[in-house]
C-alpha cells in the first residue's frame, strides 16, 4: 500500500476520531501513533475501542510538546505505521501561542489582554492585526507539517480537524474547493493541499455521512452513510479505483 495522507474534517461528534480508530482496528499489524491535542483519545481507548493494542497516544497541548511527540514517533515508528494528529487545527493555534511566547515572553491570551487594556478607543483594536509575523509563523508550522507529509514517506498520515464556515473575505481557491459542502477545515488554510484525501463528515438525525472532496481518482463518497469507516475505506484503499482526482 502506498503512503496514505488523509484529512477528515467535520463538526463535533461527526465521527472523525472513530474513523481512524476503526482503521486501527482493521490494521493490527500497524501502530497508530496519535498526537492527541484534545485529550480525548485515552477515554475512547478505555471504552468503545478497549480491544485495540496498536494505538500509542502522545498527549500534546503545546507546540513544543507536538514537536517532541513527532521526534519520538520518528524514532519509534516502522514502515507502514500511521501518524495521527487529532486535531490538526489545534496545531495552528499552538504555533501562534509559541510565537507569542518566544517573541513577547507572554502567553497569547495575556498578550491580547494587556494590549486591550492599553487601548482606550476600540476602533484602534485594528492594531492587533500587527501582532504576528505570519512569514515566521508559517515557516515554523510548514517545517513541521511538511516534514511529516513529505519526508516520512514510510509512514501513513491521518489528520482530523473541525469544520468552519466560509467568511466574506475567503480566498477564492478555498471557496471553489469546498463550496459543494459549504464548510472548510479549521486551521492553516493550505493543509488540504498536503494530503491525498479530503473527506467531510457530518452527523444528523439520519446518521453519519461522508463526502469526498478529493481522493486520488478513487471511488468517491457523496453524502454516503458511514456504518464502519474502517471497513468501507479499506475496500477503497485496496481497490484500483478509477476516475479523476480533484485537485
Amino acid at each position: 500500500m502506498n503512503q496514505e495522507r488523509i484529512l477528515v474534517y467535520g463538526s463535533a461528534g461527526s465521527g472523525k476520531t472513530y474513523a481512524w480508530l476503526s482503521l486501527a482496528r482493521l490494521n493490527p499489524e500497524s501502530i497508530f501513533h496519535c498526537i492527541d491535542t484534545d485529550a480525548s483519545i485515552n477515554r475512547m481507548l478505555q471504552t468503545e475501542f478497549s480491544d485495540l493494542q496498536n494505538v500509542k497516544v502522545y498527549l500534546a497541548r503545546t507546540w513544543q510538546k507536538c514537536e517532541i511527540a513527532l521526534a519520538l514517533i520518528e524514532k519509534e515508528a516502522n514502515t507502514g505505521d500511521w501518524v495521527v494528529i487529532d486535531m490538526l487545527d489545534s496545531l495552528w493555534d499552538f504555533v501562534q501561542g509559541y510565537f507569542t511566547d518566544q517573541v513577547f515572553n507572554k502567553k497569547i491570551d495575556d498578550y491580547f489582554l494587556q494590549f486591550r487594556k492599553s487601548v482606550k478607543d476600540p476602533d484602534k483594536l485594528e492594531a492587533l492585526k500587527g501582532w504576528t509575523d505570519w512569514i515566521v509563523i508559517n515557516k515554523i508550522y510548514q517545517d513541521f507539517i511538511n516534514h511529516l507529509c513529505y519526508d516520512l514517506l514510510q509512514l501513513n498520515v491521518f489528520f482530523t480537524a473541525k469544520s468552519a464556515k466560509f467568511d466574506k473575505k475567503e480566498d477564492q481557491t478555498i471557496k471553489d474547493f469546498f463550496e459543494d459542502v459549504g464548510a472548510k477545515p479549521e486551521g492553516e488554510k493550505r493543509n488540504y493541499y498536503r494530503v491525498h484525501t479530503v473527506l467531510y463528515f457530518i452527523h444528523n438525525t439520519g446518521g453519519y455521512f461522508v463526502t469526498t472532496l478529493k481522493d486520488r481518482g478513487r471511488k468517491r463518497f457523496f453524502a454516503e452513510p458511514v456504518n464502519d469507516f474502517g471497513k468501507q475505506y479499506m475496500v477503497i484503499i485496496n481497490s484500483k479505483g478509477g476516475g479523476q482526482e480533484t485537485q
